[in-house]
């Protein structure tokens, strides 16, 4: 990793630029003459802020920013096995060939990404150099980003992130058995109560009320999905999106802070789902004691049981994931920090997402934090209640986890 693409000097064909700066400077009066940014802003690209670093001003980050030769080519390794790798989930269709949609997208990714050079390589490199703190991601954060961030996300995930959301309904609902509960006589289960954190636009809540539709319609008419999250914009695009699917009789929208559920009774919800949000709690154990608290609890006999909880939430891939997951850290790294910003305009909250994925305990380390907590309260026990992981899913080279989790009594 010691070798590093340079940024080369300017071109030959740059004299006259510079020929022209030294005549405004030298025409230049007062503290117009000598202000760096009146000479040399003509330089900067379009959707650079005032504050953005060039790399004709600041030459020595280059090296920082650009990637290696090894990262380079895990990248193009990417390219090209990725179509193969997708190509059983996306046969031809009968009766002639046909590309696959990676396949078909990797030219438009390939255009994104030097659109984003062109474009935002001030106001990223500049984010890059100048990271928000790990407790950006608020719900103000969200506020700013909330209009393009179903774009954005399709874009960054490649699509693939409806799938991992359908993995995660079909996990905490049991492939839909969860809606069935009690339907002897076929005429649908009982009332079916689940919470959705972190909902943000909703995706998951409306995939939790599809899927009980899919059961039968007395199914649906007993589920009720709430969804909480701390953006008040987010929420907005949520409702919309609510609405236009007519599912306002199942899901509700509502602010507020996984940490603090206030207003929710105690062991109530057959299941709580958490996507992609979990890493912008900065107090995790108050978190997922809340969960815990909300949750259905456990047979008191067994020491299990009761509701079921699911997480779905990144991680950078191990060393030992080989070519692919090398290739999804560089993706995770690079990538992401140019792309999100072209597509949102907000290089911060992007660069911000690529650092809390890294900071992001890995799989093996988040599972033992679930596993360690401790939480007082009702049904708790002498050593107090828990949480227990009961599976953990990868997906996407080890880049996405699904973590499926039940409470438990005292120290079990």
């Amino acid at each position: 990793r010691n070798l590093s693409v340079r940024l080369p000097p300017p071109p030959a064909n740059m004299g006259w630029v510079l020929k022209k700066r030294k005549k405004r400077v030298k025409k230049g009066s007062g503290s117009g003459g000598s202000n760096p940014s009146r000479h040399h802003h003509h330089l900067r690209r379009p959707c650079a802020s005032s504050g953005g670093i060039s790399p004709f001003d600041y030459p020595s980050h280059g090296p920082e920013f650009f990637p290696s030769i090894a990262d380079a080519a895990a990248a193009a390794a990417a390219v090209v096995v990725m179509p193969f790798t997708f190509a059983k989930d996306y046969p031809p269709k009968s009766g002639g060939g046909g590309v696959s949609p990676p396949l078909m997208l990797l030219p438009l990714v390939g255009a994104l990404a030097v659109l984003a050079l062109r474009a935002c390589f001030d106001g990223t490199l500049d984010a890059m150099l100048h990271p928000p703190p790990t407790d950006f991601g608020t719900g103000s954060m969200f506020d700013s980003i909330a209009s393009r961030y179903d774009l954005t996300n399709r874009a960054l995930a490649l699509g693939m992130d409806k799938g991992w959301r359908r993995e995660m309904v079909d996990g905490v609902t049991d492939d839909g058995m969860l809606f069935a509960k009690n339907d002897n006589d076929g005429g649908g289960g009982g009332a079916v109560k689940i919470l959705d954190l972190a909902t943000g636009t909703a995706d998951v809540a409306i995939l939790l009320a599809e899927r009980a539709a899919e059961v039968n319609a007395a199914a649906a008419a007993a589920t009720s999905v709430l969804g909480i999250d701390p953006s008040r914009s987010m929420l907005d695009v949520g409702i919309e999106k609510v609405a236009s699917k007519s599912l306002t009789e199942t899901v509700t929208l509502r602010i507020g802070d996984a940490r603090n559920l206030e207003g929710l009774k105690t062991s109530s919800y057959d299941a709580v789902t958490m996507a992609f949000g979990i890493r912008n709690v900065p107090e995790r154990t108050a978190a997922l004691c809340e969960i815990r608290r909300v949750l259905k609890k456990p047979d008191l006999k067994k020491g299990y049981g009761g509701g079921k909880l699911a997480i779905l939430e990144f991680s950078e891939p191990g060393d030992d994931s080989g070519i692919m997951g090398y290739a999804a850290r560089f993706f995770i790294r690079r990538v992401v920090p140019i792309l999100g910003a072209t597509l949102s305009g907000a290089p911060r909250e992007y660069v911000h997402l690529q650092n809390s994925i890294k900071e992001f305990p890995s799989k093996e380390k988040f599972v033992e934090e679930i596993e360690g907590v401790r939480c007082k309260g009702k049904f708790g026990g002498v050593n107090g209640g828990g949480l227990a992981v009961e599976e953990v899913r990868d997906m996407n080279f080890g880049s996405v986890q699904l973590y499926l989790v039940r409470p438990t009594v005292g120290g079990r």
